[in-house]
């Protein structure tokens, strides 16, 4: 699979993000680079909240945000979000989740010094064959949002 397109939006991204925007005009602009993604569905950045374990939905790119909420919690208990703050690497799996149709999760860490600050659920409606190459550019990205 090719992802000039999405490589050339992080670069360009990264070329005029901090230039007359908020940092919530940011997120935002930062989380749509992730639709240049083929099969992409939708990202979700959540954050932490008072450094615990508690995590919230700052935004997203899909509009009904119970069903990205959902799905977090079915991560949670699934322990992805769980092995995420373990690894600190990119972990992926699929679930038969949004309109019963099989999906393919991406669970991207933001990491600053202090360890995880926050991540980005990425929605695709399949695994990719590029699979560790769409990792390190999903990292890139993710990297400009931490």
């Amino acid at each position: 699979m090719c992802y000039n397109s999405f490589y050339d939006a992080i670069v360009n991204f990264s070329a005029t993000k901090s230039k007359g925007t908020t940092y919530d005009e940011m997120i935002s602009e930062g989380l749509c680079i992730f639709k240049k993604i083929p099969g992409f569905i939708s990202a979700s950045l959540f954050l932490n909240s008072n450094n615990n374990i508690d995590y919230y939905l700052k935004n997203s790119t899909f509009g009904d945000h119970e069903i990205i909420n959902t799905l977090y919690n079915e991560l949670n208990k699934n322990g992805e979000i769980e092995k995420l703050l373990q690894d600190t690497s990119i972990t992926g799996s699929h679930l038969n989740y949004y309109n019963n149709q099989p999906i393919y999760v991406l669970i991207i860490p933001l990491i600053i010094q202090t360890g995880i600050t926050g991540f980005i659920i990425l929605i695709l409606d399949k695994k990719t064959n590029d699979d560790e190459q769409l990792k390190e550019l999903c990292k890139i990205q993710a990297n400009y949002l931490a």
